[in-house]
């Protein structure tokens, strides 16, 4: 007889334990693939910095991942290649892991559901563990996670726990709804709060909801609740680390959390609330859009299609799994495109998909008790989902290649002479420059100062003395004068604003002066206004070098990695599209404008020619072309560049003008 879900099972046979056996091959298969597509040295985004913390015993940036730390740091010892492809490796473990859980959970899901048909004949049972194994690597082969798999990254041991914490549900109901919530679940939830808390608690309420719904409101008694409240202490006390990491003064200490009010501050991530629910309705919309069209392709179009037939099997068999899953996607929908975070959005939603992968295995599961032509379909499908991903998504996810990174730092200090200093609001510069210079021991004689981290005092009164202190020695009163301002700031005194960024601008000027003429000052663009008026910007490589002189002929450009933009475009990945590839057109473009002004037309056409060989639909290239060509009185040439310019931004006012210009001096 069929019960309904959330009835108490106190009275019927229990299910059978499902075989570990699918959730062994999903793992080796998955870690292999992982551990050969995984990043072999640094990469974008936040890699270079959770590096340097985890290979230093460090504190990484807000909430400050202290379990990730401690867990990275082992592997930072393993003496296997580069102590970034070691973090790598990490990754690539830890996410093919939560692919084997998530075959875990759909073997429960079919012990649960067969309890309820009865047993299964042989060729049911085989087409159920390969359903079992479908899952896992659908999973493993999803876009997303494959993409955080294969580099330094805290989103997969985050994952690992909530898959962890979701399978121990569904045993505990197995076993009985009535028995208390094990100590584990909290402790994998506890343990998960100390890798990156918001993720976890986004997939909370689709956990209390299954537990409702197995075992009623009163499974959230307090004293059955009481284990996995203790667990979950237990895996809340991995923050004691940011106070003790914090107190050894490591080489990277963001926020120094020592004391309470900075702990709190760090662990609350203060300093990046304002991004919650800061974009406009249509904004919020846009990542809407941005996020449906993306999952269409994220596990593959065929999954996508079983995932929405297994919620229909979910809805009229297991609503307690249907809850869990249902709410998790919705408030992590919810979240993701309402948070105005930067480059890794889309990890906000990596617990959605993870939870959208339990209707996929309901579905095959499904397919299995229908018939025997369908158990042979959902075999067939269990193994062809995987392979379909896998095809998809081989190429975007092979990190094995990936030097843009490694090449963005050489190129950008490529042109910085010994002793040199660069000042940069660009994090993807910065990021793999700390560890390159830290663990790599890249250019131990430059400083690179991140423009945005000054605006911290840790960074300012404790990390550049440390790090560079013959720079900060050199501007230490104007440092002390803006620290004394920046404190006021920071506890929420009061302050004059003006007065706090005219200290700021002056630091920073010091900064750049204080190493003039006799070793080199540059700036990345775009860069904070207000500084280094008065001298000489000359274009050179990925950078500006200033100067005391006036205006001067333009070096050689120096060497620069083109190749990847050359040649193998499709190897780039979103960030290295939109951020690393522009950096390099706009600066190329503005060699070309200086070249330009200096009357140097021949290599001002080559410096524009090449960056539009990177990107043809540069703006800042072809206006400039633009420029150019209407000097050299070829008209239709310029005209044609101008036109490009609108093609990308409709609302380019010079171009706009320009085009007016030539119309008005047209004869006729």
């Amino acid at each position: 007889m069929k019960t309904r879900v959330g009835d108490s099972i106190a009275n019927a046979d229990a299910p059978v334990a499902p075989p570990w056996w699918p959730a062994g091959v999903v793992l080796v298969v998955s870690s292999a693939v992982y551990l050969l597509t995984c990043a072999r040295t640094v990469t974008l985004v936040d890699s270079g910095e959770l590096i340097l913390a985890c290979a230093s015993l460090g504190v990484a940036h807000p909430p400050g991942f202290p379990l990730y730390t401690m867990v990275g740091h082992l592997f930072s010892l393993i003496p296997v290649g580069s102590v970034a492809f070691r973090l790598a490796a990490m990754s690539a473990i830890f996410a093919a892991v939560t692919a084997a859980l998530v075959a875990l959970a759909v073997g429960e899901l079919a012990s649960w559901s067969r309890r309820r048909e009865g047993p299964a004949d042989g060729r049911s049972r085989l087409a159920l563990r390969v359903a079992q194994v479908g899952a896992g690597l659908t999973f493993a082969f999803s876009s997303t996670l494959w993409s955080y798999a294969t580099v330094a990254e805290v989103y997969s041991l985050n994952l690992a726990l909530v898959a962890a914490s979701m399978w121990l549900l569904l045993r505990w109901r197995r076993g009985g709804a009535q028995a208390p919530i094990p100590w584990g679940v909290g402790l994998l939830v506890g343990l998960g709060l100390g890798v990156h808390h918001v993720t976890v608690l986004l997939a909370v309420p689709g956990l209390i909801a299954f537990v409702t719904a197995s075992g009623g409101w009163r499974a959230l008694a307090p004293r059955r609740l009481a284990p996995a409240a203790g667990g979950a202490f237990a895996g809340l006390l991995s923050y004691a680390y940011l106070p003790l990491a914090a107190s050894r003064h490591p080489v990277l200490n963001w926020g120094n959390p020592s004391s309470l009010d900075h702990f709190w501050w760090h662990v609350s991530a203060r300093q990046y609330q304002v991004n919650l629910f800061a974009g406009s309705f249509e904004q919020a919309s846009r990542n809407l859009a941005d996020l449906a069209r993306s999952a269409l392709v994220e596990l593959n179009p065929l999954a996508m299609v079983i995932v929405a037939v297994g919620l229909v099997w979910l809805w009229r068999r297991d609503r307690a799994v249907l809850w869990l899953a249902s709410l998790v996607v919705l408030v992590g929908v919810a979240y993701a495109v309402n948070y105005e975070i930067a480059e890794d959005g889309e990890a906000y939603v990596l617990t959605t998909f993870l939870a959208a992968v339990l209707p996929l295995g309901a579905a095959l599961i499904w397919m299995v008790e229908t018939g025997r032509r369908t158990t042979i379909a959902a075999a067939v499908l269990g193994l062809v989902m995987p392979a379909v991903g896998a095809a998809l998504h081989w190429r975007s996810c092979d990190r094995s290649h990936d030097l843009v990174a490694k090449h963005f730092v050489e190129d950008a200090l490529g042109g910085v002479g010994p002793q040199g200093v660069l000042l940069t609001l660009e994090w993807q510069l910065y990021a793999p420059w700390l560890y390159l210079h830290h663990v790599e021991d890249f250019r131990p004689d430059a400083a690179v100062v991140d423009i945005n981290l000054c605006r911290r005092s840790w960074y300012t009164g404790e990390y550049l003395p440390a790090a560079h202190p013959g720079l900060m020695a050199a501007v230490r009163p104007q440092a002390d004068a803006f620290l004394v301002k920046l404190d006021d700031w920071e506890h929420g005194r009061p302050h004059d604003p003006d007065e706090l960024t005219r200290r700021f601008d002056a630091m920073l000027d010091a900064m750049l002066r204080t190493t003039l003429p006799n070793r080199d000052a540059h700036l990345t663009l775009p860069t904070e206004p207000g500084i280094g008026d008065g001298l000489s910007w000359v274009p050179h490589g990925l950078t500006l070098r200033l100067s005391t002189r006036s205006p001067e002929a333009v070096e050689p450009l120096p060497p620069l990695h083109l190749d990847v933009f050359l040649k193998h475009p499709e190897r780039l990945t979103p960030v290295a599209r939109s951020k690393v590839r522009s950096t390099y057109v706009l600066m190329l473009a503005n060699r070309g404008r200086y070249l330009t002004l200096m009357s140097d037309f021949e290599g001002a056409r080559r410096a524009l020619d090449l960056a539009l060989a990177i990107d043809p639909t540069s703006s800042s290239a072809n206006m400039i072309l633009g420029d150019l060509e209407l000097m050299a009185g070829r008209r239709d040439a310029a005209l044609a560049a101008y036109l490009k310019v609108l093609q990308t931004d409709p609302g380019n006012r010079d171009a706009t003008a320009r085009l007016k210009q030539l119309e008005s001096a047209s004869p006729g």
